[in-house]
């Protein structure tokens, strides 16, 4: 799990991202899982939004359409089939809705060798609080 974490030369220039829900901080030091970094190596610290927002499949929007489409047909079957995929589409468009916005936060960290990671939380809250920690422990120096 630690080399995971570690960089070789073919990724120094790379981001590397760590999705964590648990910082410590013990001292002048900052801990993550088994990784440690020294605070006094850390450049800069800054908040990042990585909101994100799902397109909407284009088959959802043509699902209802069919199902009006079938509900024309003489066919008692037929109209009853395409009430349930306007049901179907409707709920699938309702359903994307709700879940189409995935909220994310992350802290960057620069250190002084050039070393830039991000830890992400889902909670914009969170990750300011661990800033605020880190900026006063930076700064009690």
């Amino acid at each position: 799990m630690l080399g995971d974490f570690l960089l070789d030369n073919s990724t120094s220039t790379e981001q590397v991202e760590i999705q964590t829900s648990i910082i410590k901080i013990r001292g002048k030091t900052l801990i993550y899982g088994n990784v440690v970094y020294q605070i006094s190596n850390i450049t800069s610290i800054g908040l990042v939004n990585r909101t994100t927002v799902k397109q909407t499949p284009k088959w959802y929007w043509s699902l209802p359409f069919v199902g009006f489409m079938l509900l024309l047909v003489p066919d008692i079957y037929a109209r009853i089939f395409g009430a349930l995929i306007m049901a179907l589409g409707i709920w699938l468009l309702y359903q994307h809705h709700i879940n189409k916005t995935s909220g994310k936060y992350g802290m960057t960290i620069y250190t002084n060798s050039g070393d830039k990671r991000t830890f992400v939380s889902r909670s914009e809250d969170f990750i300011k609080k661990v800033i605020l920690v880190l900026y006063n422990v930076m700064n009690g120096e």
